[in-house]
């Protein structure tokens, strides 16, 4: 699975993702204009990271990756492979951000991160939310059932993260 990923590959790369604004970012931030959470440090701010980006977006490039797999429409196929990488360097900018907090941080940073790491990893996989009478035309568009995308949760997280959390936190121990 994981080399067909982006996400997968995302964790090792390096390079622009740093000053790079996927359009996906873009997008969301004018359609959610919320006030930013004001972090109380780098321990939180690494957490937050983990929960958002290591694990929400590693998910939502798997899971777009997936999809767009699935998917038999042109144009939905092209959508989802740009929302894959978008998510996929999402998903690198976190992990990035959270090597460095642990190297910078110090002890209260790796706590912080592991007990996130633990929580997020705890969260149930995602439930169907489609009634039969949908499932054929959300298969065309690539939209896995629940039990579909309860098994990508679990792959991705076995295949992707976990391995990676390990790598991470081993390097800072």
């Amino acid at each position: 699975m994981s080399a067909s990923i982006p996400a997968a590959s995302a964790v090792r790369r390096s390079g622009a993702a740093a000053t790079a604004e996927p359009s996906s970012a873009r997008r969301r931030r004018r359609a959610q204009p919320e006030a930013p959470r004001r972090a109380s440090g780098l321990p939180e701010l690494a957490a937050r990271a983990v929960r958002e980006g290591c694990v929400g977006e590693t998910l939502a490039a798997v899971q777009a990756s997936e999809q767009r797999s699935r998917a038999t429409d042109a144009a939905v196929r092209s959508a989802l492979a740009t929302i894959a990488e978008d998510e996929a360097w999402h998903a690198e900018l976190a992990w990035r951000f959270v090597a460095w907090a642990l190297q910078t941080g110090g002890e209260p940073v790796r706590r912080a991160v592991s007990e996130a790491f633990e929580a997020a990893l705890a969260s149930p996989p995602p439930a169907a939310t489609a009634p039969d009478a949908e499932a054929d035309a959300l298969a065309a568009h690539g939209r896995p059932d629940g039990a579909a995308l309860a098994t990508s949760h679990r792959r991705a997280v076995a295949e992707v993260i976990a391995p990676a959390m390990r790598a991470l936190l081993g390097a800072w121990s």
